[in-house]
């Protein structure tokens, strides 16, 4: 084998980066229903909440909150599924904000994921 690759061994037995980044996630399901199903707690709730200060319109209240409740569920379900510690389990159980604070706990353990698939690192302090 001739090549930039050359004499390199991938895991999993890929034979090339652009093999290996194909490589399906097995968590790659779960964290993006956890992001989105966080995004969606988030954003009903704020829908919740601007409806019941403004014009508390029953037909507003009984849409949406069925699909925060619906999304808090998603939230505690979806980060069972995942390989977590128990504190960050633990979050998803904080109404509201939780979701988001599993994801930024997700984050920081497991590394975010590029546009091509490769961990990006972010600079912390």
């Amino acid at each position: 084998m001739t090549g930039p690759g050359a004499g390199r061994s991938f895991p999993g037995g890929a034979e090339s980066e652009d093999e290996l980044a194909l490589e399906p996630d097995e968590h790659a399901l779960p964290t993006r229903l956890l992001r989105v199903a966080a995004w969606v707690e988030v954003l009903s709730l704020g829908t919740l909440l601007v409806n019941l200060a403004t014009v508390h319109h029953p037909a507003v209240a009984s849409v949406t909150g069925p699909i925060h409740g619906l999304a808090y569920l998603v939230v505690i379900a979806s980060t069972w599924i995942l390989p977590c510690a128990a504190r960050t389990r633990l979050l998803a159980w904080v109404p509201a904000v939780g979701g988001l604070l599993v994801v930024r706990a997700v984050d920081r353990t497991s590394g975010e994921q590029g546009v091509d698939g490769r961990a990006v690192q972010r600079w912390r302090p």
